[in-house]
C-alpha cells in the first residue's frame, strides 16, 4: 500500500525506514520535493477541499468511460477550486483509484515533462485505494495521471492547496510525529458520525492556518471513506481514506484548520471505525 510520507531529515543527511512485522517486505521510495529555509522555495496555500476530477461522473474530463489500459488524462488544476489561473509551481491532491479490473499503478507528472519512473498510486485489481499526491503544475496550468495497468480504472482527484511564490503564503514547520487522537482509548465513530480534533489549545499551533496529519482508519466494521475538513465550514464532497471491512489503511492528509481551530472527520459508511491521527506538521 502507498502513502506519502514527510519525515524530518537527520543531520547525516538519511531517514530510517523500520519493517514492523513478522516477514520480509521489500520497500520502494520516490521523492518529489523538500523543505528548507530557503528564501527561494515555494510557500503554501490552503483551498477548500473541492473535487477536481471523477471519471465515473463526467468530472474533469467529458464521459463517464473508465480510463483505458496504459492510458493517460490530462486534468486542468490551475484556475479551479481556489487554485489561481497563473503563478502556481504544485498542487496538493487526494487521488483515488476505484474500479480497478487489473493490478497496476498510477502516474502523477506535470503536463509537458516527461513521465517519470515513479509510482503514486499502487493496486491490486477490485480494490479502491486513495493516496496523497503533491505535483508540479506544467506552463499549461495542468496535470497528467497516467494508469500503468492492463485494463480500466476510475479515477477520482480532490484538491487541497498550492504552493506559489505569494509573499502571503504558509511555511511548512515540523512539529512531529506526535499522536493527538486515538479513538480505540475514546470508542469507535459510529456510522455516519464525525469526531473533532481539537487545535486551539496549542500554543506552537495558535496561528496554523493548515495541518498535515496521518491518519489511519482501522477495525472498520463495513466499507467506506473518510472526509477531513476543516471546521466551521460545510463537509466537502471529497474524501481523503477509503477501505473494505476488517482493513487497516493510511494516507497523509494536509487540511485547512478551521476558524475555531479546529479540523472534523466523518466516517461516512454503514458500519464504526476507529480512527488514530498524527501530526507530522503545519503550515503557519
Amino acid at each position: 500500500m502507498p502513502n506519502q510520507v514527510v519525515v524530518p531529515v537527520g543531520d547525516d543527511g538519511r531517514v530510517k525506514l523500520y519493517n514492523s512485522s513478522g516477514d520480509t517486505a521489500h520497500l520502494i521510495a520516490d521523492v518529489f520535493g523538500y523543505y528548507s529555509a530557503e528564501p527561494s522555495g515555494a510557500a503554501f496555500t490552503a483551498v477548500a477541499p473541492s473535487r477536481l476530477l471523477d471519471t465515473r461522473a463526467a468530472v474533469g474530463r467529458p464521459g463517464t468511460d473508465p480510463v483505458p489500459a496504459f492510458g493517460e488524462v490530462t486534468l486542468q488544476v490551475a484556475g479551479r477550486a481556489g487554485v489561481p489561473q497563473t503563478g502556481v509551481r504544485a498542487v496538493v491532491l487526494n487521488v483515488t483509484v476505484t474500479e480497478p479490473k487489473a493490478d497496476g499503478h498510477l502516474t502523477v507528472w506535470p503536463s509537458g515533462g516527461e513521465r517519470p519512473d515513479s509510482s503514486n498510486l499502487n493496486w491490486t485489481a477490485g480494490l479502491t485505494v486513495p493516496n496523497h499526491v503533491v505535483v508540479p503544475v506544467g506552463a499549461d496550468g495542468r496535470v497528467k495521471l497516467f494508469n500503468a495497468a492492463g485494463d480500466t480504472t476510475h479515477l477520482i482527484a480532490d484538491v487541497f492547496g498550492y504552493y506559489s511564490d505569494d509573499p502571503a503564503a504558509a511555511t511548512f514547520h515540523s512539529a512531529g510525529p506526535k499522536r493527538m487522537f486515538d479513538t480505540r482509548t475514546t470508542g469507535a465513530v459510529a456510522p455516519g458520525a464525525s469526531t473533532t480534533l481539537d487545535l486551539s489549545g496549542s500554543r506552537d499551533l495558535a496561528h496554523a492556518k493548515a495541518v498535515v496529519l496521518n491518519v489511519t482508519v482501522t477495525e472498520p466494521t463495513d466499507a467506506g471513506h473518510l472526509t477531513v475538513w476543516p471546521s466551521g465550514t460545510a463537509r466537502p464532497d471529497a474524501s481523503n481514506l477509503n477501505w473494505t471491512q476488517g482493513r487497516t489503511v493510511a494516507n497523509l492528509v494536509t487540511v485547512p484548520v478551521g476558524a475555531d481551530g479546529k479540523v472534523e472527520f466523518a466516517n461516512r459508511s454503514g458500519g464504526s471505525t476507529q480512527v488514530i491521527v498524527d501530526l507530522l506538521g503545519y503550515f503557519g
